[in-house]
């Protein structure tokens, strides 16, 4: 469908990483890529900003980035500060719900 096609153009125009979701990524990381995915379709292109800006994804990217390289040693360092700016947080799994 063109949908698609369009846009696979905006993730690329975006930089965005591969939007689907894997098993590894943390639950922050999932919700982000869920809402990134809804914000293209719906040519939120604003939100699709934001949301990849979001510190988490940026993190998340330049470890995808250094996968992609064969650079996994550099990758892992950096999946570890993820999970370490996710728990400091307070957004990771959900041991607490969140305070809103």
């Amino acid at each position: 469908g063109e949908s698609s096609e369009s846009e696979g153009e905006v993730a690329l125009n975006l930089k965005l990483p591969q939007l689907g979701l894997r098993e590894d990524d943390p639950e922050p990381i999932k919700r982000l890529k869920r809402e990134l995915k809804i914000a293209l379709t719906e040519e939120d292109y604003k939100s699709a900003i934001r949301l990849r800006d979001h510190p988490f994804m940026r993190l998340y990217m330049s470890m995808v980035a250094k996968r992609d390289e064969g650079n996994l040693e550099e990758a892992e360092a950096i999946r570890e500060e993820l999970r370490q700016v996710i728990q400091e947080s307070g957004e990771g799994e959900s041991t607490s719900p969140p305070e809103k």
